[in-house]
C-alpha cells in the first residue's frame, strides 16, 4: 500500500488519531493484455471448432462424424470449421475505503477494503475458415464407398455466431458470451506501520501486513468472469524512508516482499499452451509464487496546500505452481502465471494538514488526483487508472 498519503512514506498518524480515507478508481477501456513477450496483444482467448465441438451441437448430423471418424479417421483429426478469438472489452470500477489508528506516535493500525463493479463484453472474431476441402481430398483418396462422405463434407454449412455460442455451450460446458457484470468485495488488506527514527528532515519505516481473501473468485463456468483478489491468504513485509531535499522537494521510496499460500483448487483442464478453452475439471494444488513490489516516487509541494507526486512503480510475481494427476495441464497453467509491471503514476494533491497546524484551517483533510499506466508488462493486462481520493484526519 505503501504511504497513505504524499506525505513522507515514513510518517505516521499521531496517538489517538484516526484517519479515514476514500477512493474511487476507474479503468479505461481495457482491451490489451501484455503478453509473455510483453508485446501488449488484444485480449481474448483463442477457440477453434473441431469435429468433437461440432458432434456436441444437436442440429448437426451426428452420424456424418460417427462415419467419418470410423473410416477415415485422419480426415477426422483434422476437421476444423474455423478458428476464433473471443476478443474481451472491460471497464472497471473500484470503490475503496481505509481507516488507521494511530497506536502511538510511533506505531499505526490500517485496514482497507475495496468493492468492484466491472463490466466484460466478449465477443467472437473470426481468424481462419474452415478446412472442409482439405478433408473432402483425404476422404477421396481412400476408399470408394467414402466418396459420398466426401460431397458432404464439401457441402458442408459454414459456421455463423450462433454456432459459436453453441460449442462454448453445449460442448464445453460455458454459460453463454456476451456482456458480462459482476460486483463484489475484493481482498482485505491489515497491516501495521511503524516509524523507526525521528530524523527532522529524513526517516525509515516499517510495515508488516496480511491479505485476507475476501474478494469474489472467478466462476471457470463463465469466460467472461474476473476474480476480485487473489483467491489465498498472503502476507507481506514492507520497509521504505525517505528524504526532504530541500524545503519544496522530497524523495521516497519503499520495497514490499509477499509471501503467498499455497491452495486446493478446482479448475478446467487446459489441452495446450495456446488453447485454454477445456470441457473438463479436476483438483489442483496451488502454489502462488512470490511477490515483489517496489515505488519511487518524488514530491513537488507547490505551496502549503498543493503537491505534485511522479511515482515509478513496480511488480514482479513469481510463476505459480500446479500439482495434480494431470501432468500436462500443470505444466500449461504455469507457463504464463508469471507477471511483471512497470507503470508510471503521477497525483496531484490539494491538502489543508500544513494550514491546520499553522492554525489556518479547522479541518485536516486532502484531496489526491491521480492516473497511472501501465508501461510494459508480462502477463498483465494494459491498463490505465485514474482516481479520486479523499482523506480525513479525526
Amino acid at each position: 500500500m505503501g504511504s497513505l498519503t504524499h506525505a513522507a512514506y515514513y510518517e505516521t498518524v499521531p496517538k489517538k488519531v484516526r484517519l479515514l480515507a476514500v477512493r474511487q478508481v476507474y479503468s479505461g477501456t481495457i482491451t490489451n493484455f501484455f503478453e509473455a513477450n510483453m508485446k501488449s496483444e488484444s485480449l481474448g482467448i483463442k477457440a477453434e471448432i473441431d469435429a468433437d465441438a461440432l458432434k456436441s451441437v444437436q442440429a448437426l448430423d451426428e452420424f456424418y462424424f460417427e462415419t467419418l471418424e470410423r473410416y477415415a479417421p485422419d480426415a477426422y483429426d483434422k476437421f476444423s470449421a474455423g478458428k476464433w478469438e473471443l476478443d474481451a472489452k472491460a471497464k472497471a470500477k473500484v470503490f475503496g475505503v481505509g481507516f488507521a489508528y494511530g497506536i502511538t506516535d510511533r506505531l499505526m493500525a490500517v485496514a482497507s477494503l475495496p468493492y468492484y463493479d466491472v463490466r466484460v463484453m466478449l465477443e467472437a472474431k473470426r481468424t481462419a475458415g474452415n478446412n472442409y476441402e482439405q478433408v473432402a481430398n483425404i476422404i477421396r483418396s481412400g476408399e470408394g464407398r467414402l466418396r459420398g462422405l466426401s460431397i458432404d463434407t464439401s457441402d458442408f454449412p459454414d459456421p455463423t455466431g450462433e454456432l459459436i455460442q453453441s460449442v462454448l455451450v453445449n460442448y464445453y460446458g460455458y454459460a453463454p458470451g456476451g456482456e458480462w457484470r459482476g460486483k463484489g468485495y475484493g481482498d482485505l488488506d491489515l497491516f501495521a506501520k511503524y516509524r523507526l527514527t525521528d530524523w527532522r528532515d529524513k526517516g525509515l519505516a516499517v510495515a508488516l501486513g496480511v491479505i485476507v481473501p475476501t474478494g469474489r473468485e472467478q466462476d471457470e463456468d463463465i469466460l467472461q468472469d474476473v476474480s476480485f483478489g487473489n483467491g489465498y491468504w498472503s502476507t507481506y513485509a514492507e520497509f521504505g524512508g525517505g528524504v526532504r531535499l530541500s524545503p519544496m522537494i522530497s524523495l521516497d521510496s519503499w520495497i514490499r516482499g509477499s509471501y503467498n499460500f499455497e491452495r486446493n483448487i478446482t479448475k478446467r483442464i487446459p489441452e495446450g499452451y495456446d488453447f485454454l478453452l477445456s470441457s473438463e475439471k479436476g483438483n489442483f494444488k496451488e502454489k502462488p509464487g512470490h511477490r515483489i513490489d517496489y515505488s519511487l516516487s518524488s514530491s513537488f509541494q507547490i505551496n502549503d496546500w498543493w503537491t505534485i507526486t511522479p511515482e515509478y512503480l513496480y511488480s514482479f510475481l513469481q510463476s505459480t505452481e500446479y500439482e495434480s494427476q494431470y501432468t500436462l495441464a500443470n505444466s500449461i497453467l504455469s507457463y504464463k502465471s508469471e507477471e511483471e509491471a512497470h507503470t508510471a503514476k503521477l497525483g496531484v494533491e490539494f491538502s489543508t494538514i500544513t494550514p491546520f497546524m499553522k492554525g489556518k484551517m479547522a479541518v485536516p483533510f486532502s484531496t489526491t488526483i491521480s492516473v497511472e499506466q501501465t508501461m510494459v508488462g508480462k502477463n498483465v493486462p494494459d491498463l490505465f487508472l485514474a482516481s479520486l481520493e479523499l482523506r480525513l484526519m479525526f
